[in-house]
C-alpha cells in the first residue's frame, strides 16, 4: 500500500460511511487506485486516523444524485 486517503462521516440515519482512496504497487512496480470496498492485509498494517473537533455529516444533494459532506 502506497497511500490510504479518505473520510468517515455520519450519514443521514448517524450511521457511520468510511469513503478511502487506495493506491498499491505490485511485484512489477505498476501502481492501482481507486476507491478501496475491501481489503486483507498480511501480515500488518499501521495507518493514522485523526478525529475532527466536529463530525462531517454527509446529506444527499437532490441536484446532484450525490452524498454531500455538509458541515
Amino acid at each position: 500500500m502506497l497511500a490510504l486517503t479518505g473520510d468517515i462521516t455520519l450519514k443521514e440515519d448517524g450511521t457511520p460511511q468510511i469513503h478511502a482512496h487506495v493506491v498499491v504497487g505490485d511485484s512489477n512496480g505498476l501502481v492501482h487506485g481507486g476507491h478501496i470496498m475491501e481489503a486483507h492485509v498480511r501480515p500488518t498494517l499501521e495507518f493514522l486516523l485523526e478525529e475532527l473537533p466536529a463530525h462531517w455529516h454527509r446529506r444527499h444533494d437532490p441536484e446532484s444524485g450525490l452524498a454531500i459532506i455538509a458541515l
